[in-house]
């Protein structure tokens, strides 16, 4: 009777082991597909492959994306360790444009009755003939179809739907994409898909079924981490964002004593390489944007009469060009133009400031100012640095000890163009 009782309890525990073997997990993603959707998705496929899932179930509504980050996409599905299963839904949910071809690459795309595939965009008589309004570049385009008849001819469906779908000229149903074989079926929510799964072979290399009545469907929502990082990971937002964090850095180097400005660039630079890590970054147009903060840099110290500011802005151009891997993304000259604009007046007035000192250096080289009275308008911290006002102008100056703002002073000598100031009290008058 023992033996009986052991032998039902291991039968029970193999199969309670089993099940939990064909644990399926649904992943998520609404927005564009970018360069934060490819680490997501790579990190998703990692934990299924780890936990033993028998494919993956991607729910995705999305109008579009970043071309590049697509490729990136489809070739991660397309070299998966297992099935990646694409579910376009809820009721509304959409895939357009970029993120089509990546629907057309996995192992199977299917979508709720209410879904839409494609933009539909309308079409126009010109000459006689049906043309396009096309909002962006046709060779862009045309990229973007030839994109989605590769991985349509790939998955055995209708190359001509899937680049008419691609480029914007037709809106379809899940019931028209199966009819013109871009599609794989309706289904209103996981659970329907895992019962149309069974059986059915898949678009993935050995075509295989599952007996998916074992299946238990294990859902993960997006975080609110990938959302922020689907925004940084822009290649624009993160090369205005390492542009500040040097903006930052080369105001303190001019303009010493703050305690903001440093901290401010500090995290603005950790939070572009975090995006830096989900991009195809450039180093060579990295160093160049560094090279132009140095050069912007010692223009103020200097005072070459913009002749340093010349070669920074050009060195900022080809940074700007040169940000991200040749053949990937780039920076838009939208973002980029402006940059350079932002960039030489923030500099220009970082510039007057350094020849109004060069002027004043005139009269701290006189020595007219020593014992003139004057307060401080920053703290003067651990490095004794900050600025004072004096005779109605700002002055830097050095403190022979740690001051706070708004403290009366006396200027007791000259330092370079720094002032050397102490604390002055009406006692010290008599």
């Amino acid at each position: 009777m023992r033996i009986l009782l052991v032998v039902t309890a291991l039968l029970v525990l193999t199969t309670a082991a089993a099940q939990a073997s064909e644990t399926v997990p649904v992943i998520e993603w609404d927005g564009r597909v970018d360069y934060a959707t490819l680490g997501y998705l790579e990190k998703r496929l990692d934990e299924a492959v780890d936990a033993g899932a028998p494919i993956l179930i991607w729910r995705l509504d999305s109008p579009g994306g970043e071309l590049d980050a697509v490729r990136g996409i489809i070739e991660l599905l397309r070299s998966s360790p297992l099935p990646v299963v694409i579910w376009v839904g809820p009721g509304g949910a959409v895939l357009g444009d970029e993120a089509l071809p990546v629907g057309f690459a996995a192992a199977g795309l299917f979508g709720s009755e209410s879904a839409v595939f494609g933009t539909g965009r309308p079409l126009t008589v010109t000459g006689g003939q049906l043309s396009e309004l096309e909002p962006r570049n046709r060779a862009y385009l045309d990229e973007l179809g030839a994109l989605a008849a590769a991985e349509a001819e790939r998955s055995s469906y209708n190359e001509g739907w899937a680049v008419l779908l691609a480029r914007g000229l037709v809106s379809l149903t899940v019931w028209e994409l199966e009819t013109y074989d871009v599609g794989d079926g309706s289904a209103d929510n996981p659970g329907e898909l895992v019962k149309l799964l069974d059986g059915r072979p898949l678009n993935y290399p050995g075509h295989p079924s599952f007996n998916t009545q074992t299946w238990v469907l294990r859902e993960i929502k997006t975080d609110i981490l990938w959302e922020v990082l689907s925004f940084i990971v822009n290649p624009n937002v993160a090369f205005a964002l390492f542009l500040f964090a040097m903006f930052a850095f080369a105001f303190t180097a001019t303009n010493p004593g703050g305690f903001f400005t440093p901290v401010m660039g500090s995290v603005l630079l950790l939070v572009s390489l975090l995006a830096f890590d989900y991009l195809p970054l450039g180093w060579l147009g990295l160093l160049f944007v560094v090279a132009s903060m140095v050069l912007f840099t010692l223009e103020v110290l200097l005072g070459t009469r913009g002749i340093l500011a010349i070669f920074a802005l050009g060195a900022l151009f080809a940074g700007g060009l040169t940000f991200y891997s040749p053949g990937t993304t780039s920076v838009s000259l939208v973002v980029l133009v402006p940059s350079l604009a932002v960039t030489g007046v923030f500099f220009l007035i970082a510039v007057s400031g350094g020849l109004v000192a060069k002027l004043r250096a005139k009269s701290i080289g006189s020595g007219e100012l020593v014992g003139e009275l004057g307060v401080t308008t920053t703290n003067f911290g651990k490095r004794r640095r900050g600025k004072v006002k004096l005779k109605g102008d700002l002055w830097p100056a050095t403190a022979l000890a740690p001051l706070e703002r708004g403290t009366h002073i006396r200027v007791r000598g000259i330092e370079g163009v720094h002032l050397l100031v102490e604390p002055y009290t009406e006692q010290d008058q008599t």
